[in-house]
Order: structure tokens, then sequence, then C-alpha cells
């Protein structure tokens, strides 16, 4: 099978790691004779950055051959943004996204793309890796059979319980007492302003909690949004958060993010509306407790053997001149789940079991290439 795989590398934003893990576990299979084309990125401002796979992986990576005009391919994948629905010259097109708010406006398409083309197209499918994210491009038009949900991955080998980093990290983020960990844009979406305000209530009443947030300075105004957030808040919660707080925006390897996860003792993601939610994953695999918000994408891959889920509420948002979904979670239910899991320390040893083995069984990107075989199979 020719494949051509279009998108980003050496890049710390979330399509071009799922690329690059996908590329991994695609170069694994004899099957498949593939080559890349790197596409420009979303933003000037952007540059690439080395290091963030381990020295053997970024090799693998930058030796897939380029492609070249005389390589025709029976599937071309594209894994960018924004989505570009127009068919390949030969063979296949798979296009992969997210639609977080279950909606794709036509901001998140080329200028190229002709969607009414594409849609009468039977060789366009899509890909994306939740049932929540399916649903926005249902309402775009792709039927169920146009439609590939390929969940995330996590390599097993790299995240999974390290108690021997634990403190070493803490030690060096100066960290003590209970750490409730979330990574993220600090964008609206990801719940942030829900978070501070319960870590505020729960840090009030508890002496020995601490928050540590990262950031992703390098690709968004992460640092702003957070304090943005902070300034909405009462003086007197945002005093109490800042003495409790640690931050850090800078970009972080495979391999440093999977020691960060080390130093939390519950990893905390009341997201408004996500894709997939790969953090939460990885914290699991790494055998952090997880609390996040019940009803999204992340039902597709927690259980609630090592996660407690948010109850919330769906609601409408205004998307681009588009109505669009997001889930609402209850703030009090977060504050009596961050309550319940420092206390519940029967439940965090068996999340810290349970979250790996799941993990590891069910979601690694080998796995999640397995899945993807017969799309990419030419009909």
């Amino acid at each position: 099978m020719k494949l051509v795989v279009e998108g980003w590398r050496s890049l710390s934003h979330s399509y071009a790691i799922v690329n690059q893990w996908q590329l991994l576990a695609l170069m694994k299979r004899p099957e498949i004779d593939l080559r890349i084309k790197d596409l420009p990125f979303l933003s000037e401002t952007w540059r690439k950055q080395t290091g963030l796979f381990s020295h053997q992986s970024d090799r693998l990576i930058r030796e897939i051959k380029q492609v070249r005009a005389d390589f025709t391919p029976d599937v071309t994948w594209r894994v960018t943004f924004p989505y570009d629905l127009t068919p390949a010259t030969t063979g296949r097109t798979l296009v992969y996204g997210t639609s977080e708010h279950r909606i794709v406006p036509r901001s998140y398409l080329t200028a190229t793309s002709n969607l009414g083309e594409a849609l009468a197209d039977p060789s366009v499918t899509i890909t994306t890796p939740s049932r929540w994210s399916a649903e926005g491009f249902r309402r775009l038009g792709f039927g169920d059979d146009r439609i590939v949900i390929i969940p995330h991955g996590i390599d097993p080998k790299l995240f999974r319980p390290r108690p021997d980093k634990r403190a070493e990290m803490r030690k060096k983020l100066g960290l003590s007492g209970f750490v409730f960990l979330s990574a993220g844009a600090m964008t609206a979406n990801k719940g942030m302003d829900v978070l501070l305000k319960a870590f505020a209530v729960v840090a009030e009443r508890r002496a020995d909690v601490r928050l540590l947030l990262k950031g992703a300075d390098r690709l968004y105004p992460s640092q702003q949004l957070l304090r943005q957030t902070m300034g909405s808040l009462p003086r007197s919660q945002a005093n109490l958060i800042v003495q409790r707080l640690v931050y850090g925006g800078e970009a972080l390897s495979m391999e440093q993010m999977s020691t960060l996860y080390q130093a939390a003792d519950a990893y905390v993601s009341p997201y408004r509306a996500e894709g997939f939610n790969l953090p939460v994953l990885e914290a699991a695999a790494c055998g952090v407790p997880i609390i996040c918000t019940r009803g999204g994408s992340t039902d597709d891959f927690i259980t609630d053997a090592f996660a407690l889920r948010i109850n919330s509420k769906l609601r409408s948002v205004p998307i681009d001149e588009q109505t669009g979904d997001a889930l609402e979670p209850d703030l009090d239910h977060l504050i009596a789940l961050m309550d319940r899991i420092v206390d519940d320390g029967a439940f965090c040893e068996a999340a810290s079991k349970s979250g790996p083995s799941h993990a590891a069984e069910h979601f690694t990107w080998d796995q999640a290439m397995k899945k993807m075989m017969p799309a990419l199979r030419p009909s």
C-alpha cells in the first residue's frame, strides 16, 4: 500500500504530536510504503522544535522519504489544520480533523476546499479521534460510512508509572502536599476558570494542596490567558491560588511530559469541549487518578476504575455565526470530587494500577494504527 501523509512535524502542537506518533506506528507496518509531505505551519510565528521525541524516534521521523512526483499513492492522509477536503489526484483521500464543539465552521476548511465536491466524492473520508468529535462531521454532511473514529494512544514504554522520578520532579518544581495537575493552552474550552474557582475553595480549607499548570506559550498566549482568568476572580481567591500555584509554559519533550505527570497526585480537566483530550489518557497511563468532565470525548477511553467524572450540562455556543455544543462542568461537583480525591487513598491506589493497565491494553499508538488499517486499504 502506497501511503502519503501530509502534515506537520517538529512542533509541539497537538496535531503535529499526533501525526508523529502515528508515523512512528505506521513505519512498523511492512505492508505500508510510506512517504511524507510537510505542510506549512498554521502561524508564521511558529518555529520548528527539536528534541520533542527520543533521539531514535526523531531520527526515524526525519528519515521518512519525502513524496516525489513519480510516487503514485493509493491513499493520501492529511493531518493538519485548516482541513483540506480537496480529493487527491490519485487514490483515496483521508482527512484528519477534530470538532471540539461538534461543529465544523467554514473557517476550519481551507479556501480551496469545495465541500459539495468532497461530499459527493466517495473517495474522501474523515478520520477523527472520538464519538463526540465525529458528530461535527456528521453535521457537516458526511455519513457514518465516511467517518472513521480512530482514538489516540500512548507509548506504554514511556507513559507509565515511574515512581523513581516522583521525588526528583517534585523537588525540582518545589512541590509538596497533594498536587493537582492540568495541562493545555489555557483557552476557555479547557475550563480553566472552573478549575481555578474550585481549587480556591479547596485550598481555603486545605493547607496541603497545590496546583501545577502546564501551558503552551510557544504556540498560544497561555500565560496571558491564565492571568486574565485569575483577574476575573475575587482578589482573596486569586491571592490564595498564586501562593499555591506552579506554572510552566515551555515546550516539553515526550520524556519530560511523562516525568511531569509523575509529580501529580491527580489530573484535573473540567473541559467544555475537546476533540479527544490526550493529556487525560497520558496521565492515566502514568498512574495518575483523573477528574474530568462527564459526557464528552473522554467518555470514550476512561473508566470509573481510575476516573471521577464531573457532572455537566450540554449547552449551545455560538461558533462563527453557527451554533455548536459545549459541556458546562458543575462547579460544586468538581469541588466535591477534588475534596474526595485528596482523602480517598484507596481510590488513588487502585487508579494508579487500573489506569496504566487500561491504557496499555486498549489505547496504544500501535493499536490505533491497527484500527486504522481498514480505512487505509484502497478499495
